[in-house]
């Protein structure tokens, strides 16, 4: 064999040509067009400089990578590494849509669950409801499963939430009672959207007062490997929590799409801020979106970062909170009015907060991210709840907007950057990831059994420590 070595190494070493399908120049290129959109958009950029994150030494293995890389495989795989170390769930390589092929004939169907977005996720990771002596209290199949177990002289209630998010049981309830028109435009769409919501958190409303009647000492509300979903996690966090439980601060990328999106708000504020009550009502939410459009036109030169050299501006405007312009829900009143929706993503829901009085612990792991971390966040700030099992992903805020991925065309992949960053209440971003209060030493690897084992060899403290700290309901033998 070392005749036919030797000859190819010395190929290799004299610098052949590379194969016929690398595109190191476009890659490079793309990698510019990349790094130029993260500079400029992203909400988290500062705060990877603050944690300590070598951008400079990250940019430069990137680069060597793309340099040594001799196919669109190997080119991605660099793109994938450059973008490990933000540890960022939102900010990720997507797959380009396909163009639309040729239009076929004008459907004359109303709008179904599909078109709107809803579809079944089914739910293989949950980890309480498969402890030992589980007794469920919530028909076979349901969306949000419930039930209890004994732990010592403890009854302790489990809820299962996988996602927050409507399933397709949900949506096609809520449309069989209110069907949509065939011409639904994008208001009417919105709305159905917030009533099937309705019916989701509804379901969480029955679980829970289900719960309450079983006279359960403490509930373990199941969010593992829950990814996320949408403003629904803020309505269940104060179901849970209470209803002066705030969201928590919100800023948004300084951005020109950000500075148009906040323009439209202010306009569609004072179209529906209609007579001297109104105004005066919405007069400090408006102050607030007019100082951050004011913010969102001034630029801010981020591209020192990558240098390790500090910067004078922010690319983060406004002081907003999760789910809208208030901390906290609107009142009765005001949640009637017709710019409720514009101030507050829950003014859309019908269901009041005050449900569950007890002990409260959350399960989160790794893979717990995105809404379910502003829900745990919402709860472990306010002291309101025990937060037991591993650190969560960390995904942090996502997009108060719709995705624009920034198209990479050489590589035939398009790059998403969210649009906001979340803040805890010691002024930590979101995307550092919430620790547990009581850890749980899961491992990716662990087998359903060990899993439910680590987690019933944690209850007994847990639940312990957390019908001290808050009786609530009256502890009963199971």
């Amino acid at each position: 064999m070392r005749p036919i070595i030797l000859p190819l190494l010395a190929f290799v070493i004299a610098g052949a040509a590379p194969p016929p399908d690398a595109d190191r120049a476009g890659w490079i290129a793309d990698f510019e067009t990349a790094k130029n959109a993260i500079t400029r958009t992203s909400p988290n950029l500062e705060w990877q400089a603050a944690r300590g994150l070598d951008l400079a030494a990250i940019e430069a293995r990137a680069r060597r990578r793309l340099a040594d890389a001799t196919t669109p495989g190997e080119a991605k795989d660099a793109f994938q590494r450059f973008l490990r170390p933000f540890a960022d769930g939102h900010m990720e390589l997507v797959s380009v849509p396909a163009l639309p092929g040729p239009t076929g004939p004008v459907s004359t169907a109303p709008p179904d669950c599909a078109s709107l977005g809803i579809e079944d996720h089914p739910d293989r990771d949950a980890v309480a409801t498969r402890l030992p002596g589980y007794r469920a209290l919530s028909p076979a199949g349901a969306s949000v499963p419930a039930g209890m177990i004994a732990v010592g002289a403890h009854r302790v209630g489990i809820l299962r939430i996988a996602l927050f998010a409507p399933s397709l049981a949900h949506c096609r309830a809520a449309l069989a009672r209110n069907p949509l028109p065939t011409d639904c435009d994008e208001h009417c769409r919105d709305a159905a959207s917030a009533r099937i919501d309705d019916v989701f958190l509804a379901e969480v409303v029955g679980r829970l007062r289900a719960l309450k009647m079983a006279r359960v000492s403490a509930l373990v509300v199941d969010l593992a490997d829950n990814g996320g979903g949408n403003d629904t996690a803020i309505a269940i966090a104060r179901m849970l929590g209470g209803a002066n439980i705030p969201s928590p601060p919100l800023a948004l990328a300084r951005t020109p799409a950000t500075a148009r999106a906040l323009a439209g708000q202010i306009a569609d504020l004072d179209r529906n801020a209609i007579g001297r009550t109104d105004k005066d009502r919405v007069a400090n939410y408006r102050a607030l979106l007019v100082t951050a459009l004011a913010q969102a036109r001034r630029p801010c030169d981020l591209s020192p970062l990558w240098q390790s050299r500090t910067v004078a501006c922010t690319n983060l405007v406004g002081h907003f909170y999760a789910g809208g312009l208030d901390a906290f829900d609107l009142s009765a009143a005001d949640r009637a009015r017709s710019w409720a929706t514009l101030v507050s993503a829950t003014a859309n829901y019908h269901v009041s907060p005050a449900r569950w009085p007890g002990p409260l612990l959350l399960l989160v792991n790794g893979n717990s991210a995105s809404a379910t971390e502003l829900l745990v966040a919402m709860l472990q700030d306010a002291n309101r709840a025990t937060v037991i099992g591993t650190s969560t992903f960390g995904a942090g805020c996502g997009f108060t907007r719709p995705p624009a991925p920034v198209a990479l065309p050489r590589l035939g992949v398009a790059l998403t950057i969210p649009d906001c960053a979340r803040f805890r209440r010691d002024g930590t971003n979101e995307i550092d990831g919430i620790k547990p209060d009581i850890a749980i030493p899961f491992r990716e690897f662990d087998t359903p059994r060990q899993q439910t084992q680590r987690l019933m060899d944690a209850l007994s403290l847990a639940v312990k420590r957390a019908t001290r700290s808050r009786p609530g309901i009256t502890p009963s033998s199971a």
